[in-house]
Protein backbone atom coordinates (compact mmCIF):
# COMPACT_ATOMS: atom_id res chain seq x y z
CA UNK A 1 0.00 0.00 0.00
CA UNK A 2 3.31 2.79 0.99
CA UNK A 3 3.72 2.68 -3.13
CA UNK A 4 0.18 3.51 -4.14
CA UNK A 5 0.34 6.39 -1.07
CA UNK A 6 3.68 7.56 -1.43
CA UNK A 7 3.45 10.77 -3.57
CA UNK A 8 0.35 11.78 -0.97
CA UNK A 9 2.53 10.75 2.58
CA UNK A 10 5.14 13.10 0.96
CA UNK A 11 3.07 15.82 0.26
CA UNK A 12 1.67 15.71 3.32
CA UNK A 13 4.84 15.56 5.09
CA UNK A 14 6.68 18.10 3.37
CA UNK A 15 3.13 20.41 3.65
CA UNK A 16 2.44 20.04 6.79
CA UNK A 17 6.12 21.25 7.96
CA UNK A 18 6.26 24.25 5.05
CA UNK A 19 2.71 25.10 6.99
CA UNK A 20 4.51 25.23 10.42
CA UNK A 21 7.70 26.84 9.21
CA UNK A 22 5.13 29.92 7.92
CA UNK A 23 3.48 30.39 10.70
CA UNK A 24 6.80 30.39 12.46
CA UNK A 25 7.96 33.21 9.92
CA UNK A 26 4.63 35.33 10.63
CA UNK A 27 5.12 34.85 14.84
CA UNK A 28 8.44 36.82 13.59
CA UNK A 29 6.97 39.70 12.71
CA UNK A 30 3.60 39.79 14.69
CA UNK A 31 4.86 38.33 18.01
CA UNK A 32 3.63 35.18 19.42
CA UNK A 33 -0.45 34.76 19.66
CA UNK A 34 -1.77 34.89 23.34
CA UNK A 35 -3.23 31.16 24.46
CA UNK A 36 -6.95 31.20 24.39
CA UNK A 37 -8.41 31.30 27.53
CA UNK A 38 -9.97 27.97 27.04
CA UNK A 39 -7.51 25.82 25.59
CA UNK A 40 -4.73 27.92 28.10
CA UNK A 41 -2.67 24.30 28.89
CA UNK A 42 -1.81 24.37 25.01
CA UNK A 43 0.54 26.70 23.35
CA UNK A 44 -0.09 28.53 19.98
CA UNK A 45 2.83 25.99 18.25
CA UNK A 46 0.56 22.90 20.06
CA UNK A 47 -2.96 23.96 18.64
CA UNK A 48 -1.02 24.42 15.42
CA UNK A 49 -0.76 20.65 15.48
CA UNK A 50 -3.98 19.86 17.00
CA UNK A 51 -5.61 21.89 13.94
CA UNK A 52 -4.06 19.84 11.58
CA UNK A 53 -4.55 16.29 12.79
CA UNK A 54 -8.33 17.65 14.07
CA UNK A 55 -8.90 18.19 9.97
CA UNK A 56 -8.23 14.62 9.66
CA UNK A 57 -10.21 13.51 12.37
CA UNK A 58 -13.03 10.87 10.86
CA UNK A 59 -14.76 7.60 11.83
CA UNK A 60 -13.99 5.12 9.14
CA UNK A 61 -16.04 2.38 8.69
CA UNK A 62 -15.31 -1.12 7.95
CA UNK A 63 -16.47 -0.69 4.65
CA UNK A 64 -14.87 2.38 4.22
CA UNK A 65 -11.15 1.02 5.04
CA UNK A 66 -11.92 -2.13 3.07
CA UNK A 67 -13.18 0.89 0.19
CA UNK A 68 -9.72 2.90 0.98
CA UNK A 69 -7.43 -0.26 0.88
CA UNK A 70 -8.85 -1.87 -2.01
CA UNK A 71 -9.70 0.79 -4.72
CA UNK A 72 -8.10 4.47 -3.52
CA UNK A 73 -4.64 5.61 -3.48
CA UNK A 74 -4.84 7.32 -0.52
CA UNK A 75 -3.47 5.92 3.45
CA UNK A 76 -6.14 6.15 6.36
CA UNK A 77 -6.52 9.58 8.22
CA UNK A 78 -4.97 8.21 11.50
CA UNK A 79 -1.52 7.95 9.61
CA UNK A 80 -2.11 10.75 7.38
CA UNK A 81 -1.76 12.36 11.05
CA UNK A 82 0.38 10.08 12.69
CA UNK A 83 3.53 9.28 10.27
CA UNK A 84 4.23 13.35 9.00
CA UNK A 85 3.87 14.06 12.92
CA UNK A 86 6.20 11.65 14.57
CA UNK A 87 8.87 12.54 11.93
CA UNK A 88 8.18 16.28 12.59
CA UNK A 89 11.41 16.76 15.36
CA UNK A 90 9.09 20.16 15.50
CA UNK A 91 6.18 18.32 16.23
CA UNK A 92 8.42 16.50 19.48
CA UNK A 93 9.60 19.96 20.76
CA UNK A 94 6.98 21.67 21.09
CA UNK A 95 5.05 18.58 22.51
CA UNK A 96 8.32 17.68 24.65
CA UNK A 97 7.57 13.61 23.46
CA UNK A 98 10.80 11.83 24.86
CA UNK A 99 13.02 10.39 22.27
CA UNK A 100 12.46 6.36 21.44
CA UNK A 101 8.17 7.31 22.54
CA UNK A 102 6.11 6.67 19.27
CA UNK A 103 5.39 10.26 18.49
CA UNK A 104 9.49 11.06 18.68
CA UNK A 105 11.22 7.78 17.23
CA UNK A 106 15.06 8.15 17.31
CA UNK A 107 15.18 6.94 13.66
CA UNK A 108 12.95 9.50 11.71
CA UNK A 109 11.80 9.53 7.83
CA UNK A 110 12.92 13.30 6.19
CA UNK A 111 12.12 14.35 2.82
CA UNK A 112 13.85 18.06 3.23
CA UNK A 113 15.49 19.64 5.79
Amino acid sequence: MARRTSTEDQADATGIIAGYLAYQNWIKFHSEEGRLPSLGKYTPNQLFWISYGRFWCALESDDYIKHFLTRLRHSRYMYRVQIPLMNSEEFSKDFKCPSGSKMNPVKKCKIWN
